[in-house]
């Protein structure tokens, strides 16, 4: 897997040189901590999601395949992109925790269906839950550092302010791997169109029905 020999997975590299991915965000966004861009936040994840199946798929430890399943009672049915388990690894990361989401059952395993039960619960922003388990990731394997202040007053009752910062020396050596991901993506996108196409809109998908529904009160 490309990053391996480095220490590092390919959604880690999509994170840390995000810029290279995702198109920069004109106003609210994540900044990334390497380089400082702000960029969109929902490509972001989704582009972290993807690159981590693609990645896998490259390895031969899945297969990324269309299927079509029935849809409003059996009445209609929809395409979507499954995964396929083909072998066993475990390469720590997002890719290790996606692995850990398939289901036994294949008929479980479309994209949205996965992302849901990976997400595990509805919440306010989904993307941003998938950015901070790479970021996690990350700080792990020493490419992030963790940054504690004290808080102080009423503060201390939330225990040490956390904050991340970027290990310059150790990200800059791995523009080389962060390309091989790029190359990856675009092989993946131009060879395999209709299937790179079906999966962002299951990417999307499946982050939508995590986003935590607004009850509206009534008298």
């Amino acid at each position: 897997m490309i990053g391996v020999e480095q220490g590092i997975t390919p959604s880690g590299l999509v994170y840390l040189f995000g810029e290279q991915f995702v198109e920069p965000a004109k106003a609210f966004g994540e900044e990334l901590l390497y380089s400082g861009v702000k960029v969109k936040a929902r490509e972001l994840a989704e582009m972290l999601y993807a690159a981590a199946l693609v990645a896998l798929e490259a390895d031969g430890i899945v297969r990324l395949e269309l299927a079509a399943r029935k849809r409003l009672l059996g009445l209609a049915k929809a395409q979507t992109v499954a995964v396929a388990v083909l072998g066993r690894a475990n390469p720590g990361g997002l890719e290790g925790s996606i692995l850990a989401c398939l289901s036994p059952n294949p008929t479980g395993n479309d994209v949205p269906d996965l992302l849901f039960r990976h997400l595990g619960r509805d919440m306010d922003d989904p993307w941003a839950h998938i950015t901070q388990l790479v970021k996690r990731d990350l700080a792990s394997r020493g490419f992030l550092q963790e940054e504690r202040t004290q808080r102080s007053g009423l503060g201390s009752l939330l225990g040490d302010k956390v904050t991340l910062r970027a290990v310059p020396e150790r990200i800059t050596p791995l523009a080389t791997q962060a390309g091989q991901v790029r190359s990856l993506l675009h092989s993946f996108r131009s060879q395999r169109a209709e299937v790179a196409t079906q999966l962002w809109k299951d990417l999307r998908a499946g982050f939508q029905r995590r986003v935590e529904k607004q009850e509206i009160e009534t008298d």
